[in-house]
């Protein structure tokens, strides 16, 4: 699972825009508070914030995360730890993380490996 430039620049725009708040004191003014808003505002819409689907790479199947349908129903603090950045599965934290929260909701693909594994 490689990382690319889009996600770099997204996760270090996140970061900034979450720890905004902490720099924000009685120092600046609120003319500076608007210009550096309005400036990662212009940087995020010059990127997609999330892309509509990842696809993690698996031994048993490839899995097809659609990252879109999952925030019409949750928060980012819902799966992301801190600010929003991209997560690094791996067999262990996949399970605690996504087959968890489905079997605690007791929705999405909860039967079989494969609901979730696909094999091209």
């Amino acid at each position: 699972m490689g990382r690319n430039l889009k996600e770099d620049l997204i996760d270090n725009v996140a970061t900034f825009i979450y720890t905004l708040p902490k720099f924000l004191n009685g120092d600046y003014t609120v003319i500076i508070m608007k210009k550096s808003i309005f400036l990662m505002l212009m940087l995020l819409s010059c990127t997609v914030v999330a892309e509509g689907a990842y696809t993690f790479k698996a031994y048993n199947g490839d899995i097809t995360f659609d990252h879109v349908n999952h925030r019409r129903n949750f928060t980012c603090g819902d799966c992301h730890n801190g600010p929003p950045r991209f997560i690094e599965l791996d067999h262990d934290s996949a399970h605690k993380l996504c087959l968890g929260c489905h079997r605690k909701l007791g929705v999405g693909p909860l039967q079989h490996c494969s609901d979730c594994h696909k094999r091209d």
